[in-house]
């Protein structure tokens, strides 16, 4: 069984939403995301670690980034959880697609706390400590592990209190059953191109050693049922007690 385990991971040549296609395409993709997110723990993954680095709570309002938002599904999702615990939110949802940006900012019109910028996650136009938190979901396996640290790095540098990312935890049982479902389900959400997004994944110990290259002293990397895993990297080395 542990020679199973060891999935090689494949070569993250795409860069995000370089989906190919038309935007109708586009909108199938993020269809694909919103199912995940809400089946397979993309928002819990987030909003656990997030909660735990906004104890104590701020007196004023919380600056968070969301880098790479697709929809904004989990600025939406972090927003619905700080309105139901009475935290004053900010967020700066941020991608790099004009009709992603697009599609996100319609879906946000509800939410006055989420603004909508188009930006790219390599080259954010953002000064050090702006924020006091960033968020990223389902964005760093589109990166090798160098690049990957780097980014991290930089976000490291842009939050006050810490860093939170989310993504595919690589492991052959969610090869393995996104390979099966492939094959007995039409849907989409389980084609090919999904089963490529886990080998792209991370393991824990190559998620924990992106942390430490990009400066973070102190950080949790924990796994999130059903097959995702979160880095919470925090800014200040007392907060993670």
């Amino acid at each position: 069984m542990r020679a199973r385990a060891r999935v090689p991971r494949l070569d993250p040549a795409e860069r995000p939403h370089s989906f190919g296609g038309p935007d109708d395409e586009t909108f199938r993709s993020l269809d694909s995301l919103r199912i995940a997110n809400r089946y397979f723990g993309g928002a819990r993954s987030i909003l656990r670690p997030v909660s735990r680095l906004l104890r104590p709570r701020p007196r004023g309002p919380v600056r968070l980034l969301d880098v790479g938002c697709g929809a904004a599904d989990v600025a939406r999702a972090v927003a619905a959880w700080a309105r139901r615990h009475a935290v004053s939110l900010r967020i700066t949802a941020v991608d790099q697609d004009p009709v992603v940006a697009a599609h996100a900012a319609a879906a946000c019109r509800p939410w006055p706390e989420i603004r909508v910028l188009r930006a790219d996650a390599t080259r954010l136009p953002f000064a050090e400590r702006s924020f006091d938190v960033v968020v990223s979901s389902m964005l760093l396996h589109y990166f090798g592990l160098a690049e990957a640290a780097r980014l991290l790095g930089d976000w490291r540098r842009l939050a006050t209190r810490g860093v939170v990312v989310a993504d595919v935890h690589r492991h052959w049982f969610p090869c393995a059953a996104v390979d099966l479902l492939g094959r007995i389900s039409r849907h989409p959400l389980f084609r090919e191109g999904h089963g490529r997004t886990i080998r792209r994944g991370f393991t824990p110990e190559e998620l924990r050693e992106a942390g430490t290259q990009a400066g973070f002293t102190r950080m949790l990397v924990r796994r999130h049922v059903p097959f995702r895993l979160s880095l919470l990297g925090f800014s200040r080395p007392h907060d993670s007690t």
